[in-house]
């Protein structure tokens, strides 16, 4: 049965001067408006860009009331929205591009995804609600191309399941002891949503809130931009945040992710991406045999609650030894009081010997894929999944289960705020927090 096509053009797009636009279209469309100033292919079933030619864009306003598609007699069997941007949907001689579809919404309001591509055929999907990234489409050394993000299919799920999956923690990424802590002889009280401590961020941290976003170019990548404002007081944290989110894909297989923000008061800021790597493709192994590299000399200690002793441990002749590889499942079967304490596995901050210079690198030798990440934070939190339920099903019908994936949080060191010889995680209403992380997928 048709359906009217869900495209949606409004009036301040047609000042666009006649420059070329496209449209995604699913299933059998067909697009019989007779003007000669619009020129549309016949489209076959499938996913297909189809471009428009805009050569007068008064012939047409009169006919298309209120701009829409299906004035026009425009049907598709389409059941998610798609919406045409301003500019150039596809640049002049490139295959990048960006999309913007309906996910579902939270409450009354609409959560989109919006995926960017690149002429590679590599792309990146993210959603406005938290910034989540769903998906990430990476080739294997066949240029086979899997998803190696794990995430869910329904809005819902996100909200159910205490995941985090591809989300932005904040304000504070980690658990902050009490629930509490001073500034300027101030205490703030936060609410204790794991046990007596605060974590990533609360009850209903960024993961949980619906951004702003719009669609970004540049020369050689595309993008979104998400901002959001997180009031005075929100979850106990004072000062009014404004926050934005940027994230780029570029041409050479690079998701460029860049966190800035804001306060009118002084306030604490400790953001991080919570992405589930898996480069088997599609979750279809373990990432016990992942083999991880990092430019670090110690890590953290943790205590019974996970949070830091105040201690830094070296890495030297442990489990906790990454300096020339070394593979997952290793602290998996360790016997080293920190790798029992965090359920068999690795739940612990390692210190960055260097920066933004191949400082993490995640390796599947069997597929080939090879990701890596370089941040100007100063640690990152290494997360093996090993508290994932068990009782749910992932993208795909994939069953959830230990091990199914590794997080690379980076950021600043947890519980910062009663270590005072960690770097400060303190804002300034003069100052600006500034967050970059690069990840690169190659294979080999």
């Amino acid at each position: 049965m048709r359906k009217e096509a869900l495209f949606s053009v409004r009036r301040r797009f047609l000042s666009c001067g006649g420059a070329p636009f496209a449209v995604i279209c699913r299933e059998n469309c067909h697009f019989p408006h007779p003007s000669p100033a619009l020129r549309f292919p016949a489209v076959k079933p499938a996913w297909r860009r189809v471009n428009v030619s805009l050569r007068r864009p008064a012939a047409w306003r009169h006919r298309w009331k209120g701009g829409n598609f299906s004035d026009a007699g425009i049907f598709c069997d389409a059941r998610e929205e798609t919406e045409i941007f301003g500019k150039p949907y596809r640049k002049e001689g490139k295959g990048m591009k960006i999309t913007k579809q309906t996910f579902g919404e939270v409450g009354h309001e609409p959560v989109y995804a919006y995926t960017l591509e690149n002429d590679r055929g590599m792309r990146l999907t993210s959603l406005n609600l938290g910034c989540t990234v769903t998906e990430i489409l990476a080739p294997d050394r066949d240029g086979n191309l899997e998803n190696v993000v794990l995430g869910f299919d329904r809005v819902e799920d996100y909200l159910r399941r205490k995941t985090y999956f591809g989300a932005i923690i904040g304000r504070i990424a980690g658990r902050i002891r009490g629930a509490e802590f001073a500034l300027d002889g101030k205490t703030y009280t936060l609410p204790a949503n794991e046990g007596n401590n605060h974590l990533h961020g609360g009850i209903r941290g960024f993961h949980e809130r619906i951004w702003e976003a719009k669609p970004v170019e540049e020369k050689d990548a595309v993008g979104v931009e998400f901002t959001y404002l997180s009031k005075d007081g929100e979850e106990g944290y004072p000062g009014n945040l404004q926050v934005r989110a940027v994230y780029w894909l570029t041409n050479e297989n690079r998701w460029i992710q860049k966190i800035t923000a804001k306060t009118d008061k002084k306030t604490i800021v400790n953001l991080t991406n919570h992405s589930y790597f898996n480069l088997s493709g599609n979750g279809k192994d373990l990432i016990l045999d992942h083999e991880l590299t990092l430019k670090s000399d110690r890590f953290l200690e943790l205590d019974e609650e996970l949070l830091p002793t105040g201690k830094k441990l070296e890495v030297e002749g442990t489990p906790f030894d990454f300096r020339k590889g070394r593979k997952i499942f290793d602290g998996t079967v360790s016997r080293h009081p920190q790798n029992l304490l965090a359920g068999n596995g690795y739940d612990h901050p390692f210190l960055l010997s260097e920066n933004l210079n191949q400082e993490i690198v995640l390796r599947h030798r069997e597929s080939g894929r090879k990701l890596t990440v370089e941040t100007n934070q100063p640690c990152v939190v290494v997360y093996t999944s090993n508290a994932l339920g068990e009782d749910f099903a992932i993208q795909g019908g994939v069953p959830s289960r230990k091990y199914l994936g590794i997080c690379l949080e980076t950021q600043g060191l947890p519980d910062a705020v009663h270590h005072s010889d960690f770097p400060p995680v303190v804002l300034e209403p003069d100052g600006r927090y500034e967050a970059l992380t690069t990840y690169t997928f190659s294979t080999e």
